[in-house]
């Protein structure tokens, strides 16, 4: 159904936009711009995400329902929240064209039918860009456009709505959710049962670190619980293979365990290591008591004997063959590991310490280090761990925002996972960026610059404005000291010295640098190889970047960057400082609906200012 509320303002809704002049001016606002924002262009492209690929049951006005979720993002509230304010707040009401009717003009189902349909079909971001377009139908934006863009990007770290869980709770959590499966496979409620029967008591109770119940100041209480759910993964490894087809072929079961298969895989690690291929084969004699007795026993590698000083109330019973959960990862090993050489003879009176060993329990220990792309959370399986600076951690996401310069509105947005390198956010804004015409100009920071959205502004002759990479310190002349000439494929050093540039390299000569009279200033003392210069694929653009920067307009250009940071602040501030949704795709919605908020605002403000002038 089309969406054709009228233009002009009853007296009721001329009294409340008076009331609205100081505080949620945006909702009267919203009012005056509403057939102008959601056209017949925009209402026929939204009533189409009802059919073809999505045909789901359209609500009444889907035009009406995506301005209820602009709402929701305004006020920062609930979907639940978001449908009594419809029914009862009177500027929602105005907005939506509902004054003096009792009912929301959707139902929370249909709002949340509406979001998943935007995110699926990508209308969040036609959206966003159509506040662009209205802002630029009111003549007070986008009149230098025809130069060309001049767009700043920037990013901010966005805490993800999962929970984030260490080693232990991880791996119980992941072992509950494969209990969670069978059980519902099997069509029981009691998921306790089936945990007892499976042999995996850890999961009956709600807290995985009180079931296990040890003393978590021992130094191997870890080792110990890490035992303990190996080796019930294990039993409940065994217990599905003894499960009807029908359960052991359940697809939620197969996701649990290649679930858990993955957390343990990516946190733990076979202890003592296999051998290298190319070490010699240990002889028997040459075991040790605890990899004899590991290597000979029947029973499985998790239930192989513990130290004495581990605790018998660790070990847990009826342990099951240990090829049961064959999707897990191997849980013993036959080999000690070979010592590594000392770096000097250990002196006579002084014998060297014996080398620390966890205990052999289940044949594996925590990871030494951090996984590649590692699962931080069960909840929210799309987090990750990242940095925005060496003292800034995140865990879950980085939000990208792009603003055009000149007008001071968001033209595209980016929701990326917190591991993934900065730059990756620039070149997914790139097709987004594309349509509002070609860039001019690109401010960025120094961590875009590898980005393919930079190398081909700086190919196709646009101007790239940001501070080149900082030089390391290496105690001689810096690398800005030397004469790069990429035509000729020659580096000249300050001595006059020449070198030819080879791949990546340019790699001076002995004869050059030994008996040069400046190699004191260009290496330190301890050096044992000539000079060598690294040459960055993007070298011409740096030695642009250095160019910039030695200038005072130059470093004045740069400075210009900080508008962005403004913007990316109020998106901060509206969107929070923590996610509302789980994956990345939602939270990009959620942005992008944030862009759209702070265009609207933007318009609105230009408006008042114009009519004030």
């Amino acid at each position: 159904m089309h969406w054709n509320p009228p233009v002009d303002l009853s007296p009721a809704e001329e009294q409340l936009c008076h009331k609205l002049r100081q505080v949620g001016r945006l909702y009267a606002f919203l009012r005056q711009v509403r057939t102008e924002l959601f056209d017949d262009a925009l209402q026929t492209r939204l009533r189409d995400m009802y059919t073809g690929e999505h045909p789901v049951t359209a609500p009444a006005c889907p035009a009406q329902a995506a301005m209820l979720l602009l709402l929701q993002g305004y006020a920062k509230v609930s979907d639940g929240e978001a449908i009594r304010r419809a029914q009862m707040d009177a500027a929602w009401k105005m907005v939506l064209d509902t004054l003096g009717q009792q009912d929301s003009p959707v139902c929370k189902a249909t709002l949340q039918n509406m979001r998943n349909r935007l995110i699926a079909t990508g209308m969040d971001q036609v959206l966003l860009a159509k506040t662009v377009e209205l802002a630029r139908t009111t003549g007070l934006f986008g009149a230098k456009a025809l130069k060309g863009l001049r767009v700043a990007i920037d990013s901010a770290p966005l805490e993800g709505a999962g929970r984030v869980e260490d080693t232990i709770n991880l791996i119980g959590h992941a072992l509950r959710n494969v209990v969670r499966a069978i059980a519902a496979a099997q069509g029981r409620d009691d998921v306790a049962a089936v945990a007892r029967e499976a042999g995996a008591p850890v999961v009956a109770a709600t807290s995985t670190k009180a079931a296990l119940d040890l003393d978590w100041d021992a130094d191997d209480a870890v080792q110990q619980a890490l035992d303990v759910l190996l080796a019930q993964a294990d039993a409940v490894g065994a217990y599905l293979s003894t499960q009807p087809d029908v359960v052991r072929d359940a697809g939620p079961v197969h996701d649990a365990l290649d679930v858990l298969t993955r957390v343990i895989t990516q946190d733990t690690e076979p202890w003592p290591p296999p051998p290298s291929p190319n070490a010699p084969a240990p002889s028997a004699s040459s075991e040790s008591p605890s990899t004899a007795s590991s290597s000979a026993s029947p029973l499985p590698a998790s239930s192989t004997a513990r130290p004495s000083n581990a605790s018998p109330s660790s070990s847990p019973p009826n342990v099951p063959a240990p090829n049961a959960l064959p999707s897990l990862p191997p849980s013993s090993s036959t080999s000690t590991p070979s010592a590594s050489p000392p770096l000097s003879p250990p002196s006579p009176s002084i014998p060297p310490a014996p080398r620390a060993q966890p205990p052999l329990g289940s044949g594996r220990r925590l990871m030494q280090g951090v996984a590649h792309d590692r699962l931080i959370s069960l909840t929210d399986r799309e987090m990750r761990h990242g940095r925005k600076s060496t003292t800034q951690r995140i865990n879950g996401y980085k939000r990208y925002v792009s603003s055009d310069l000149d007008d001071g509105l968001i033209l595209a947005a980016a929701m990326q996972p917190a591991n993934v390198a900065e730059h990756r956010g620039a070149d997914a804004m790139a097709a987004e960026l594309g349509a509002y015409g070609a860039l001019a100009e690109l401010h960025i920071d120094r961590a875009f610059l590898a980005s393919a959205l930079v190398r081909e502004l700086d190919e196709a002759g646009g101007k790239v404005i940001a501070k080149p990479y900082p030089e390391r310190a290496h105690g001689g002349y810096s690398k800005r000291e030397f004469a790069i000439d990429l035509e000729n494929k020659e580096v000249t050093c300050p001595a006059g010295k020449v070198a030819p540039i080879q791949g990546v390299y340019a790699r001076f000569s002995g004869s050059d640098c030994v008996p040069c009279p400046q190699r004191a200033q260009c290496q330190k003392p301890t050096a044992r190889y000539p000079r060598v210069i690294l040459i960055n694929p993007q070298e011409a653009l740096l030695q642009k970047l250095v160019h910039q920067r030695a200038k005072p307009e130059g470093r004045a250009a740069t400075r210009k960057r900080t508008a962005i940071e403004h913007v990316l602040a109020h998106v901060v501030f509206r969107q929070g400082d923590r996610a509302r949704y789980f994956g990345a795709r939602k939270n990009e919605y959620d942005l992008r609906r944030t862009g759209t908020i702070f265009n609207l605002q933007a318009i609105d403000r230009a408006e008042r200012q114009a009519a004030a002038a």
